[in-house]
């Protein structure tokens, strides 16, 4: 398991032809890892309205976001095809917590735990 701490950014992306997109889940943690999670299109749409309910039932982020980064570092330190996304928020710290699971045989499955302490998504 890998866990990066309150991340620093969260962006979505989305490449290639209408009817053949790829969407990815870039993230820099805390300490400067980065992760690019590659999703399914439903993946990143109930990422969206879980932030929006959150958010829209009184949760605040604990300081107002960095603003935008264009410079994610090249390599990513984990980069792999979610399987199951979940989301939650954590009253006593006031994070939003994201738990990723990889697409792997049952074996090697490893969870991956993302606390974005101020989630954006672009």
């Amino acid at each position: 398991m890998a866990d990066l701490g309150t991340v620093r950014r969260i962006e979505a992306q989305a490449t290639g032809q209408p009817g053949q997109r790829e969407f990815r889940l870039w993230v820099i943690g805390a300490r400067q890892e980065f992760a690019r999670l590659k999703l399914e299109k439903e993946h990143l749409l109930g990422l969206g309205m879980a932030i929006h309910r959150v958010l829209s039932e009184g949760a605040t982020p604990t300081s107002p976001p960095d603003p935008p980064l264009n410079d994610f570092p090249a390599v990513p330190g984990y980069d792999f095809v979610v399987g199951r996304l979940g989301v939650g928020f954590a009253e006593a710290d006031g994070l939003m917590v994201l738990e990723v699971d990889e697409v792997a045989p049952e074996e090697e499955k490893s969870p991956f735990t993302l606390a974005p302490g101020r989630p954006t998504i672009c």
